[in-house]
């Protein structure tokens, strides 16, 4: 399904940017 790769899509756009910030969190 197109939806399903949109989804995904924007999951991996929202973890990268999760795991960027965390990343930051951690370096305090």
């Amino acid at each position: 399904d197109e939806d399903a790769e949109v989804y995904d899509q924007h999951m991996r756009e929202y973890l990268g940017i999760d795991e960027a910030l965390y990343e930051k969190l951690l370096a305090k």
